[in-house]
């Protein structure tokens, strides 16, 4: 998760298709739990890993192949992913992520911290990453969709 075309697709993103002359075709369409997406005519298609512009590259050329002479679609993401803030926060669960976030936004959305928050060091689990790590921060660090922070607790 990088620039806007470095953005890769993942499970719970939310995704606007519009394909000239065809709104039977054009909505809204969110990324599945498997990484796909259901669409007509062509049914499932693999969206998640993609950046929206290699998903919108596929998708024209399955309508392409049968269904439509050169079809125009356009895509972009609507909602992405949420974030996971735990522990040492005043209300931990999952938000809306919002491109650009940091790590002071993720933790004032979550009601600030806590009396007992290490505000220092926390433990960030990226989304797709096999292992967590502990790391300090100054809170600009910044968050992706689908990641999981932990605020530990300070010991006295």
């Amino acid at each position: 998760m990088q620039s806007a075309s470095g953005y890769f697709l993942g499970a719970g993103d939310r995704l606007k298709l519009g394909l000239y002359g065809d709104d039977s075709f054009s909505g809204e369409y969110a990324v599945s739990t498997l990484g796909n997406l259901s669409l007509p005519l062509i049914g499932n298609i693999k969206a998640s890993g993609k950046t929206i512009e290699q998903l919108q590259d596929d998708i024209v050329q399955r309508l392409a192949a049968g269904y439509y002479t050169d079809p125009r679609l356009s895509a972009e993401i609507v909602a992405f992913r949420p974030f996971y803030i735990l522990g040492e926060v005043n209300r931990p669960g999952n938000y809306p992520y919002t491109a650009g976030l940091t790590l002071h936004q993720a933790v004032a959305i979550a009601g600030g911290y806590t009396y007992r928050a290490n505000t220092g060091k926390l433990t960030l689990q990226r989304e797709g990453a096999a292992y967590n790590i502990r790391i300090r921060s100054d809170g600009k660090l910044i968050i992706g969709p689908g990641d999981t922070i932990l605020i530990l607790e300070r010991y006295f």
